[in-house]
């Protein structure tokens, strides 16, 4: 079970830990951005099974960073479960990843 909070700098160890070996160099994965751009976009963050999860929005207007850490779809279908009945919107960036993403869950 995802549960989401509100990132701030009592969390920055705990998030840095899992996120040292993300290769995926982009802004949104930044601790000090995602801290700094927290109110604007209501980013928050979650830790399940090893790994991170990272949030902006609200509602029916939230999209999801792909899982840092762990195992690529149970992290993917982690967030399947946790917007269900609706489908999640991922933001996502050329890297590793992207492949695999699109192997689990389709172009669409």
């Amino acid at each position: 079970m995802l549960n989401f909070k509100k990132i701030d700098l009592s969390d920055f160890s705990k998030i840095q830990e899992i996120m040292k070996d993300n290769r995926a160099m982009s802004c949104e994965n930044s601790i000090i951005n995602l801290i700094i751009w927290e109110k604007a976009y209501n980013n928050m963050y979650a830790v399940c099974d090893g790994m991170l999860f990272l949030k902006s929005g609200k509602g029916k207007s939230q999209s999801f960073a792909l899982p840092i850490g762990g195992d690529l779809k149970k992290g993917i279908d982690l967030i399947f479960k946790y917007t269900y009945p609706e489908k999640p919107y991922f933001w996502t960036q050329d890297g590793d990843n992207i492949e695999k993403f699109r192997a689990i869950v389709g172009e669409s």
